[in-house]
């Protein structure tokens, strides 16, 4: 009973036309803007004779394709294909992207996009409001358990958890959509936007996962590669440092995933030498583990005021797990801080951030550098952790225009129904 009288309330809200209040900061970006910001990155692509056909329906192959840009496998999708669906031969254009995009899934594990059952994929077929709204969902909503899924009512769960991402409805810019009927191109590229960036327009990385591997962050990697091409110049011709760091902070000159996957894998290699349980990347983790580099590489130090572990309000580092009360305040936590010098990854006597080094080779340095401190190398190999994340973010140095303060952050926790509170700090002045 309690069931049906939640889809009877769900369904009047939704019935037919859905608009939410209140607004936040993506109402504020115009529809234009985003789409204009997804083609500047090479994530919207238009038809041959240069229109974004905004108000044509848009279809299952051109779904897959988005995905897989967003994915950042556009280049894998060129060489791919294989005979998964009976309806997609080597001579549709989808061919390889639709190969592509049926293995990705979201950092929980669950397919984005799907075959039908009989094997044929229907690339040409319409997608509704709905469905898109489920894959979006799916990617932004990184706490969406299988018990959530399975208890979904179809398709209201979807478009209230939408609305709540701030994906769809007022809050979001996309408005006076009845979810049944068929996707406009326009709607989709804004709902995309609302997904891929957060409301101070910065993007949101590592929501796909490709065959059980992650895969690069959701800023594609061809638009990375293109935006380095466009760099912000000085009147004397040199480029900004500002603008260099700031494409390094966002994704678009550094595979942040590429890093957090190599170091993630470190650290379960030597767990499984010492017979611990692998960690997992915890994906609910990463809002605060960014935050954390973000606020210290700002701050130009790892302590504040002296002391370790904390903000800069002086709270406990813990803190910036808030968000996910209080399912958190009984977990146990941990966190690893490191300052990295500025020759371990770049030529600072340059006007730009160079990466001399792959993301993977950073991942082992630093890697190296915590487990060779006692303290780090136990919250690396602690049995009660289950659940990690890592993060570097960098900041222009005060009174230096060519100084940089570069600051990696792992936070750890164990799995949510665990009965303890032990949140453990460690920090790793290497200046």
């Amino acid at each position: 009973m309690k069931k049906i009288c939640r889809v009877l309330a769900l369904v009047l809200v939704f019935a037919g036309v859905f608009q939410v209040m209140p607004v936040s900061a993506n109402a504020n970006v115009s529809k234009d803007e985003k789409i204009n910001t997804l083609k500047e990155r090479g994530i919207v692509k238009g038809y041959p004779d240069g229109s974004l056909g905004l108000d044509k329906n848009i279809k299952r192959s051109e779904i897959a394709s988005l995905l897989v840009n967003l994915s950042g496998n556009a280049e894998m999708a060129k060489t791919a294909g294989s005979d998964v669906f009976s309806d997609v031969k080597k001579t549709h254009w989808a061919y390889g992207v639709i190969d592509v995009a049926s293995k990705l899934e979201n950092q929980k594990g669950n397919k984005l996009i799907n075959g039908y059952p009989d094997g044929t994929f229907k690339p040409d077929n319409e997608i509704t409001n709905a469905e898109i709204i489920k894959i979006l969902v799916s990617l932004k909503k990184t706490d969406l358990t299988e018990k959530d899924i399975a208890d979904a009512i179809w398709p209201n769960s979807w478009v209230l958890w939408g609305s709540d991402a701030n994906i769809i409805g007022k809050s979001a810019g996309v408005t006076n959509l009845n979810v049944r009927d068929a996707a406009k191109r326009g709607d989709v590229f804004a709902m995309i936007y609302n997904t891929i960036y957060d409301e101070n327009k910065n993007p949101i990385t590592n929501q796909f996962k490709l065959g059980g591997n992650a895969v690069v962050n959701s800023v594609n990697t061809s638009a990375q590669n293109k935006s380095v091409t466009n760099e912000v110049k000085k009147e004397d011709g040199k480029l900004d440092l500002a603008s260099e760091v700031n494409g390094f902070n966002d994704g678009s000159k550094f595979n942040h995933s590429a890093f957090e996957n190599k170091f993630i894998e470190l650290v379960n290699a030597d767990r499984a030498k010492l017979g611990l349980h692998a960690v997992k990347l915890g994906g609910d983790l990463e809002r605060g583990t960014l935050q954390r580099s973000k606020e210290l590489a700002e701050n130009g130090n790892i302590r504040v005021n002296g002391k370790s572990h904390v903000r800069l309000d002086g709270s406990s580092f813990d803190t910036v797990l808030d968000y996910l009360q209080p399912r958190i305040e009984y977990t146990a936590k941990g966190e690893n801080l490191l300052s990295i010098p500025e020759n371990v990854y770049a030529n600072a006597s340059r006007d730009n951030l160079n990466i001399a080094k792959s993301p993977g080779k950073l991942a082992e340095e630093c890697y190296q550098i915590w487990w060779n401190s006692p303290n780090h190398r136990d919250n690396m190999m602690n049995k009660d952790f289950d659940y990690i994340s890592v993060k570097i973010q960098t900041a222009l140095k005060d009174g230096d225009p060519k100084g940089l303060y570069t600051v990696a952050t792992t936070l750890f926790r164990s799995e949510y129904d665990g009965n303890s509170n032990t949140s453990n700090g460690n920090v790793s002045l290497f200046e």
